[in-house]
């Protein structure tokens, strides 16, 4: 049995993953919108009933990117993450910004058969054992590809946003800067504890 006013309509098409709002907008609140919903025609937010009546009031499109893997829905401390066909974006409150676009695009690899000249001599001017890479560095697999079938994880203590590819020798890792970097480590599932 499910009452009317506790049944709620979000878009006209497949739900794909549920996420709640992860980040204060305000002294001690989530904001209007603590649950967000992604499906095959946009993004929707239910809006909280302040009467306390009912759960939510309402639901409204906050964006009309696609979730291209459901897997990546990541809460983090500056919003949710998520995959689309256009790369790795970040929702905070209404707004939703590409945040994946500096990884995108060629990899520099220490391999002097692999690269074009210029890339050579600024491997060889900034290394002294090009041989003690590990070859999962230069994998040419480009970013909006290994983000296909990634899961994200968000490691709070260190503020770090890893995206691993369990098909892939090696994580993407965004700092608390912003500044993406490779490890030589994948993973099939996170658990936060």
């Amino acid at each position: 049995f499910f009452p009317v006013e506790t049944t709620y309509q979000v878009g006209s098409a497949e739900v794909l993953a549920l996420m709640s709002n992860a980040i204060a907008v305000g002294t001690g609140q989530t904001g209007d919108a603590p649950l967000y919903v992604f499906c095959k025609d946009g993004i929707y937010a239910l809006f909280v009933d302040s009467s306390g009546q009912v759960a939510y009031t309402t639901s409204r499109i906050i964006a009309r990117d696609v979730v291209n893997n459901p897997r990546s829905v990541t809460p983090t401390d500056l919003g949710i993450v998520f995959t689309t066909e256009r790369g790795l974006m970040r929702m905070a409150g209404n707004e939703v910004e590409e945040i994946g676009s500096v990884a995108e695009g060629d990899v520099l690899c220490y391999w002097e058969e692999n690269l074009p000249q210029d890339y050579i001599k600024i491997a060889k001017g900034a290394l002294t054992k090009i041989a003690d890479l590990p070859t999962s560095i230069c994998d040419g697999d480009d970013f909006l590809s290994y983000i296909q079938g990634a899961i994200v994880n968000y490691n709070h203590n260190e503020r770090e946003l890893i995206v691993s590819n369990p098909s892939r020798e090696y994580s993407f890792v965004m700092d608390r800067e912003g500044n993406w970097t490779r490890r030589t480590y994948t993973a099939d599932e996170y658990v936060n504890n």
